[in-house]
């Protein structure tokens, strides 16, 4: 008698742990990110004068895997351009720049509600950026490839088994750039509002 209640607990426990395992193995799984929305870039500024920029349209994709229930890692590449609008004040038109992006993210979240999640991320990577155009007679045509850093916010609101939609806002920080030779960009932010969908497997 004693074995067979020793047998059927061991049973128990066997399935209680095939459980927990598979419950764990879930929740590593592995997702695919979209999305996009506008982008707005802040802080820079051409040879010492101020710039504005206009709103602009930004687009990224991730490949994440949650770690557990609360971490995860990502990586993330994305594009963004804006139009300049001013430089110190004058009106400009007919210069873009534009940017190509990637991230390796640490990604914290936490749970709302069953079906609702916020999440906060940062992490390090690089930006290409391109300026080109015509201002004053003079052609901008300066590329560069830079060191960058990003922090991102938002909400995940799930509508499938593995399937969410989401709603972030990034801010992207990068560093100067030649423009022309002997021309430089002050450091600057790129900041994007972004909806999109995230698809688990």
């Amino acid at each position: 008698m004693k074995n067979i209640f020793v047998t059927k607990l061991a049973f128990v426990a066997g399935i209680a742990t095939a459980c927990f395992a598979s419950a764990k193995a879930a929740e590593q799984n592995v997702y695919t990110k979209l999305d996009s929305g506008v982008s707005f870039i802040s802080g820079m500024n051409v040879a010492g004068q101020s710039t504005k920029w206009k709103a602009g349209f930004a687009t990224n994709g991730v490949v994440g895997v949650n770690l557990n229930e609360h971490f995860g890692l990502e990586l993330e590449g994305g594009w963004a351009t804006n139009g300049l609008k001013s430089v110190a004040g004058i009106a400009a038109t007919g210069v873009d720049i534009s940017a190509w992006s990637g991230f390796g993210n640490l990604v914290l979240r936490t749970n709302l509600a069953e079906s609702a999640t916020v999440f906060v991320a940062g992490g390090y990577g690089f930006v290409h950026g391109r300026l080109d155009g015509t201002v004053a007679g003079a052609d901008l045509d300066g590329s560069d490839t830079l060191f960058a850093a990003q922090t991102k916010a938002g909400m995940s609101l799930k509508v499938a088994e593995q399937v969410s939609i989401d709603l972030a806002y990034r801010a992207r920080f990068v560093g100067g750039f030649d423009v022309v030779p002997g021309v430089r960009t002050s450091r600057s932010v790129n900041h994007q509002i972004t909806a999109g969908i995230t698809i688990g497997f």
